[in-house]
């Protein structure tokens, strides 16, 4: 018994030495244990975002296959999230369809607006990604462009850069309309991240039109100015690496 108490004695010297009184080491119990709490509150809310996608994602009709490979990435993807700082506001991830399994026609269909009609797309695009990418599953840290970027598409790029943000290409966009309510809020996304091929001036938007009901379409325009009337959003990403596929 002298052994034990002995022992158990000297554990206790060991574990107080970085504290300077039994109450020092009390409070910091106390705060180890409330951070602890807030991560696992914090996980599990991460968990129930990530399994509302899969949902999502089954929902709207995407193959068996597709979905399983993104169920495979939960533990790499939660991991990730945990160790991210994330924008106020901003998705905290958001699983991306690359168009070499899907077509602008089968992404745009998924998309609904606030009164549940599907999407369409003008023509089966074929675009050029601006910034340097990778296929990839998914992408963290969204905002939905719905900070006011200067008046011109041609600011935003700009303001992106100096914050070390990217724009979403046009499959990004499509993916957060279809896992957000970004259109019955905004109406209008400007897909600055991708253009058109051969002419970097004309990109991929989608328009809800959210006033008349309409049908989500993806279409291409010019980058130009809008009035400040004009309820745009420039949507972005931040800039570390995708997760790859």
């Amino acid at each position: 018994m002298k052994e034990i108490i002995e022992t158990n004695y000297e554990l206790a010297k060991e574990v107080m030495k970085p504290f300077a009184s039994i109450e020092d080491f009390m409070e910091n119990v106390d705060a180890t244990v409330a951070c602890a709490k807030d991560e696992i509150a914090k996980w599990k809310s991460f968990n129930k975002l990530f399994d509302s996608q899969i949902a999502i994602l089954i929902e709207r009709g995407v193959p068996g296959n597709i979905v399983r490979w993104y169920e495979n990435e939960k533990e790499r993807v939660l991991k990730h999230a945990m160790e991210t700082t994330f924008g106020k506001g901003n998705v905290l991830f958001l699983p991306i369809i690359p168009l070499e399994y899907r077509t602008f026609f089968d992404l745009m269909a998924m998309v609904r607006n606030a009164d549940g009609k599907a999407g369409y797309t003008d023509g089966n695009f074929s675009i050029i990604d601006m910034a340097e990418t990778v296929p990839s599953r998914y992408i963290f840290d969204v905002s939905d462009g719905m900070v006011p970027l200067g008046g011109s598409e041609k600011n935003a790029k700009e303001i992106f850069a100096k914050q070390n943000r990217f724009p979403l290409t046009a499959v990004e966009t499509i993916a957060l309309c279809v896992h957000t309510d970004v259109l019955s809020r905004i109406g209008y996304l400007s897909a600055l991240g991708s253009c058109l091929s051969g002419n970097e001036n004309q990109h991929l938007s989608i328009s809800a039109e959210k006033n008349f009901g309409r049908r989500p379409k993806l279409t291409w325009g010019y980058v130009q100015n809008w009035p400040p009337h004009f309820t745009l959003g420039v949507p972005s990403r931040d800039c570390w690496p995708r997760m790859k596929m």
